[in-house]
């Protein structure tokens, strides 16, 4: 009998320890020489606190104690190497197998805590993936009809993770009504067929908002390719969906506006020019047919001011599309004139403070984006806001330049701002600002005024090169009609 414990001792896979009751190891097993580095002689020469990281003394003494008024003890321990590293253990100690004598058996779960923590981790980065992503997983297993959700497919349909047992039919009540037995009948064809699918819905969340999702699901197969699991990924598209309402809806605008601009435009050619020409046309057929030299005189006098009406005309239709004294003297003027023009119509002041210009000119396309956000900003204001003072001010730094119009009218709420409707042209403002690169943003709250403001990093010229150049050059003639 005592051969065979020895013999399992000896080859057992486990460490396998004897320490007394002064803490001492009074014999190792192989694996424990092995596990902790030391040879076995050396192995008897020490104690249990010598194998203990200093850091985890502390705490190593009350497991001693328990392990001595108990009689056993199991739990997790780090053991202290001969070359310095730390393995992580569990370990089993039996009490008094023999007078004095305590039994402990240790086996190094290093490798799988490592694993356990690696799993952990990616695990969590996954999950920290789905969340920025606003992508949810699941995975549904046909035969049991059990359903796993991902945290972040919890956090889409608005439910908590304790509160809410996902199941199919349970997935499916949260389905918008009008999208339900469309979205049932894709996913019971996948799951007969084994084929893969795709869809777009609407969800119905407990509070009652309506969130749209894209999902995607992937069958799974048997060794009889019988289709036994489903899995899936589910992404909140809402944002998406309303930029692209949004769009739809400032593309119908653009339209019926440019709609209206021709009928306008054709409506001022044939009643003002239109007739003005034909005028001129009769005018001078009289003169052809006329030998009077007073009366081609008299006939040429009034054709001089049909023709200087159609002139007048062509050059009012002209700055309307387009307004000229932007191309010709810049951004400033332009803004000068048309902010004189919005204060004479509406009754209200506009102050403008353009220096962060300078004196050169911007970019034709930044200019062209500066001002029609005015010309919106202005008209948004006399609409809507019913001020008495509107202050437009340019400014650069090191950001670039930056466009503000604030107003001291009536306000709104920014986050209620409803999708369409009266308030596209905010949406339009950030769209003519992205597309010159920049940012738009809009800052208002009822009764306290508005405040739109487009960003566009440009360079300043004060730190380019050029400009550099010429701080030099100046210098440089100042030093040296200073010697002189």
């Amino acid at each position: 009998m005592e051969k065979r414990c020895r013999a399992l001792f000896e080859n057992a896979l486990d460490a396998i320890l004897m320490v007394g009751d002064d803490g001492r190891y009074l014999d190792a097993n192989p694996a424990a020489v092995e596990l902790l580095g030391y040879t076995r002689d050396e192995l008897l020469s020490l104690t249990a606190w010598d194998l203990t990281p200093a850091s985890d003394l502390e705490a190593a003494k009350p497991i001693w104690r328990a392990f001595a008024e108990r009689g056993s003890y199991a739990g997790d321990y780090r053991l202290l190497r001969k070359d310095g590293t730390i393995r992580e253990a569990e370990f089993r100690s039996v009490a008094n197998i023999l007078p004095g004598v305590h039994l402990a058996v240790v086996r190094d779960v290093t490798e799988r805590r490592q694993a356990e923590t690696e799993l952990r981790r990616s695990r969590e980065l996954f999950e920290e993936a789905e969340s920025v992503a606003h992508i949810g997983s699941w995975e549904w297993d046909l035969e049991t009809d059990e359903l796993k959700w991902s945290r972040e497919l919890y956090r889409l349909f608005g439910v908590a993770p304790g509160a809410f047992r996902p199941s199919y039919a349970s997935s499916l009540e949260r389905i918008h009504p009008e999208d339900c037995a469309f979205v049932d009948e894709v996913c019971q064809r996948s799951a007969r067929n084994g084929t893969d699918y795709a869809y777009d819905a609407r969800l119905v969340r407990p509070d009652g908002k309506v969130r749209f999702m894209h999902a995607r699901g992937h069958s799974v197969r048997d060794g009889d390719g019988q289709v036994v699991r489903m899995l899936g990924i589910a992404q909140d598209i809402t944002e998406r969906k309303r930029e692209e309402g949004t769009r739809r809806a400032l593309m119908s605008r653009l339209i019926a506006s440019h709609e209206e601009e021709r009928a306008r435009i054709s409506r001022e050619l044939h009643d003002g020019t239109g007739q003005a020409l034909a005028a001129l046309l009769m005018g001078l057929r009289r003169i052809e047919d006329s030998n009077s030299l007073k009366e081609i005189r008299a006939v040429a006098a009034r054709e001089r001011g049909l023709v200087a009406q159609a002139l007048d005309d062509l050059g009012r239709l002209a700055r309307g599309l387009r307004p000229i004294v932007l191309d010709d003297l810049g951004l400033r003027a332009a803004l000068e004139r048309h902010a004189s023009d919005q204060a004479w119509l509406f009754g209200f002041e506009v102050t403008l403070d353009a220096e962060g210009l300078g004196q050169r000119r911007l970019p034709r396309d930044v200019e062209t984006a500066f001002y029609r956000v005015a010309q919106e900003a202005l008209a948004n204001a006399a609409r809507h806001a019913s001020p008495r003072h509107v202050r437009i001010s340019i400014e650069r730094d090191r950001q670039g330049i930056r466009l503000a119009i604030s107003d001291d009218g009536c306000g709104f709420d920014v986050d209620r701002v409803p999708e369409g409707g009266a308030h596209l042209g905010l949406h339009g403002i950030r769209e003519r600002a992205a597309l010159v690169g920049g940012r738009a943003e809009v800052h208002s709250k009822l009764g306290e005024g508005t405040r739109v403001s487009v960003l566009v990093p440009l360079p300043d010229p004060a730190s380019s090169p050029a400009a550099a150049t010429r701080g030099r050059k100046s210098r440089a003639v100042r030093r040296s009609r200073l010697r002189r």
